[in-house]
């Protein structure tokens, strides 16, 4: 799998750097320093146990999230507010 990281970053910069106006301005040590970068927070957020935790937490919050979403689209559906509501309930044959 970190193979596979490794690899789509390097894919996604060389595409960067393929549709980029000015290849010949690119510093790549620039490049490298902010890959290099990403890679030590990638590890710092995954490996270090308070980050970890906090993405957890964050993690349910996001599918309670989901969840209130779903839950308020099924009841709010057939709203009387709602255009779905007035073009297809009982008032579709006055549109």
């Amino acid at each position: 799998m970190v193979v596979q990281s490794i690899a789509g970053l390097a894919v996604f910069s060389l595409i960067a750097w393929c549709i980029s106006e000015n290849r010949s301005q690119v510093r790549f040590k620039s490049v490298i320093i902010g890959l290099v970068i990403q890679m030590s927070l990638g590890l710092v957020f995954l490996r270090v146990p308070v980050f970890r935790e906090f993405f957890l937490v964050l993690n349910k919050a996001v599918l309670c999230s989901d969840i209130w979403v779903a839950g308020n689209f099924l009841l709010m559906r057939d709203f009387p507010g709602r255009a779905s509501y007035w073009l297809s309930g009982p008032f579709r044959s006055f549109f």
